[in-house]
């Protein structure tokens, strides 16, 4: 049976409706001679008629829709899908017959013509939820094979799309064509189920990354920053994201152990699930900008614990003799103290040096005021020269408001020191402040112990650090060798 397009049905059932015209007499008082030649004109075109509504049913029963692909059908359901198949078919020729016999104006006409574009319907109807059914088949597998179910799904969810993968789900077939399951609900109605959101988790773990390697503390305003893209990626990946990277173990192993069900699956909460989400991620990449920070540090602590070693060794290897010394393995723990504490101080004066000729990097990381230092302009460096663009320029790298970028101004020979609570300006040269600022450097580097103590101690007692402007001034990987 040839396959034609639907759309031909209209010309079709115009061509019935042609064909189902009735037959006129001729008007009474015709001689009865002439009724031989009537009835036989009749029957001429009877026969015709009779011939054009036979055309007319082929061409009806050509237009019907061919069978439903039963490769795609479950097995469970073939033979219900073969019985609604004829059942559908035999009512289809039955309208078709009507519709062919019956005249356009006809009640039975308009019906007819009606059940057979249901059946049409029903058919496509049928075929599209198998093609559904095997879509969504086919998608559950191969995300399940690869592991990107997310883990955010409920168990309804996972247990429905099993049993659906499965033929484990018993359908049924509507009168309209839909595969039906429960208490009438159709495809359209299956719960969704969501998978792992990898776009979304490489954007977080790239910032993540970035934010580690900078060693940069997070302040107020790179938290701004930082919020705002890890906003713009959640809503890039819409709800699936925020469900993702709530319990899929991208960066946090098991996500973030959300015990809050209803949080998690209830679209009535989705902003609420949203913002929790960010929150804890800002949190989570502040944590990181630390860590990457206190890597940084460490490392230089283990470059300028050398010059401790080495000290250590001067002392080990000066002759017992000189000077009333004695070997450092020989000394008592005060004794060492003492040792260490001067070779941290005259560290700290080298690594101060640096800082009053302009290199400050040596401050980063350290506390002022009960802040974290995050940045350090100088007003000048060796030479005096008028450095207060570099100091607008550090306001503005930590997202400080334009006018207090505009307004600000400060003298050549002092320092901006901005932490992750506020800016200050000083003057490194005050005697206090200059200390203060050697005593910053020592904590930074060597943390705050019983030596360290004693190292600041020196500090005090000694002479501040003042500016030497020469070319050979050691920066910090020099004092360290």
């Amino acid at each position: 049976m040839a396959k034609q397009n639907i759309n031909n049905t209209n010309s079709l059932i115009a061509g019935a409706r042609f064909a189902a015209k009735g037959y006129t007499s001729s008007s009474g008082g015709d001689a009865l001679m002439q009724a031989g030649a009537e009835a036989g004109e009749y029957q001429k075109q009877a026969e015709a008629r009779k011939q054009q509504s036979d055309n007319v049913m082929g061409q009806f029963i050509e237009s019907m829709p061919t069978n439903v692909d039963l490769d795609k059908v479950p097995q469970a359901l073939r033979g219900e899908t073969n019985k609604y198949l004829i059942d559908q078919r035999d009512f289809y020729f039955e309208n078709a017959k009507i519709a062919a016999s019956e005249g356009a104006s006809s009640p039975l006409y308009a019906e007819a013509v009606s059940n057979m574009n249901g059946v049409v319907m029903s058919f496509n109807k049928l075929n599209q939820d198998f093609d559904k059914l095997k879509e969504m088949k086919q998608n559950y597998i191969n995300d399940h094979d690869k592991g990107f179910i997310s883990a955010g799904n409920t168990p309804e969810n996972i247990e429905f799309m099993t049993s659906l993968t499965t033929d484990q789900i018993p359908f049924s077939i509507s009168a309209t064509g839909r595969l039906n399951y429960g208490e009438g609900a159709t495809l359209d109605d299956a719960p969704r189920y969501s998978t792992k959101d990898h776009e979304t988790a490489e954007s977080l773990i790239s910032l993540n990354k970035t934010l580690y390697s900078s060693g940069v503390v997070m302040d107020q305003g790179k938290e701004f920053v930082v919020r705002q893209q890890v906003r713009q990626a959640l809503a890039k990946g819409g709800r699936d994201a925020v469900i993702s990277m709530a319990t899929d173990d991208y960066i946090l192993p098991g996500g973030l152990g959300i015990q809050d069900t209803d949080l998690l699956t209830n679209p009535g909460r989705a902003k609420e699930l949203a913002q929790f989400v960010e929150d804890q991620y800002v949190s989570m990449l502040g944590q990181t900008a630390q860590s990457g920070h206190d890597a940084i540090v460490a490392k230089e602590r283990r470059s300028d614990n050398r010059a401790v070693s080495r000290s250590k060794a001067i002392s080990d290897s000066k002759d017992n003799n000189t000077g009333g010394e004695k070997p450092y393995s020989d000394m008592t723990a005060s004794e060492r103290r003492i040792i260490d504490a001067k070779d941290r101080s005259e560290l700290g004066n080298k690594y101060m040096q640096d800082v009053m000729s302009g290199n400050t990097s040596s401050l980063i990381g350290g506390k002022y005021l009960g802040g974290n230092i995050i940045n350090v302009a100088s007003g000048s460096i060796k030479t005096g020269v008028n450095r207060l663009d570099d100091a607008r320029q550090a306001l503005a790298d930590n997202d400080f408001e334009e006018s207090i970028i505009e307004d600000f101004d400060m003298p050549v020979d002092h320092l901006l020191i901005i932490t992750d609570k506020s800016y200050y300006i000083i003057d490194p040269n005050e005697e206090a402040i200059n200390k203060s600022l050697n005593a910053i450097i020592i904590s930074n580097k060597f943390g705050d112990d019983a030596t360290t103590d004693q190292a600041v101690m020196n500090v005090e007692k000694a002479k501040p650090v003042l500016p030497v402007f020469n070319n050979n001034i050691p920066g910090p990987q020099q004092a360290t060798e």
